[in-house]
């Protein structure tokens, strides 16, 4: 009972306070655009921060993550960040339910005593075109019903590897494919 007490115990801590990690990878045979990522705090609702758009072509394939802290949501890029986040583009934070959105840079959100607590929870994207026009339009993310969307001529999966003891990177992996 001790043993599973202190496995419990270390994989929650490892949980709490590991890397984060996304991966987006676009297999389909169309360009597509992400209008933006959105985070969640690990309880509550509030604050999130929701930003960060950019284009992905057919077989490109994009990750977020930083390697300069291992609790940090990656709000800016270290180099393996492919391709990189550029520090000084504007994310919105959401403090509360009334509060207006403020707009930040990635490395004020990172400088942030709330960065450990941000979670990856969903992203915006279209399909079909890289500026929206004429796309088709959706969301995925963790709450996803089965962690896939089936579209027409495309399906999506949203999978989450939580940290582990043996792997303390807890990863977000969004793959778009052509059934």
């Amino acid at each position: 009972m001790k043993k599973l007490i202190i496995i419990v115990a270390l994989v929650t801590f490892i949980s709490g306070f590991s890397q984060k990690k996304i991966t987006i990878t676009n297999l389909t045979n169309s360009p597509m655009k992400i209008y933006g990522i959105r985070t969640k705090p690990t309880t509550g609702t509030y604050p999130y921060c929701y930003g960060y758009s950019f284009a992905l072509y057919a077989g490109q394939s994009y990750t977020l993550v930083n390697n300069l802290s291992t609790t940090k949501f990656p709000f800016y890029s270290s180099p393996n960040s492919l391709p990189p986040v550029i520090s000084n583009l504007n994310w919105t934070r959401q403090n509360s339910a009334t509060s207006a959105l403020v707009n930040q840079t990635g490395v004020n959100l990172w400088n942030n005593i709330f960065a450990a607590s941000q979670n990856f929870n969903f992203l915006d994207f279209s399909i079909g075109t890289i500026n929206g026009v004429g796309g088709i339009a959706g969301s995925i993310g963790v709450s996803t019903l089965n962690g896939q969307i089936l579209g027409n001529g495309w399906e999506a999966y949203c999978d989450v590897y939580p940290a582990t003891p043996g792997n303390p990177i807890a990863e977000t992996t969004i793959t778009f494919i052509n059934p």
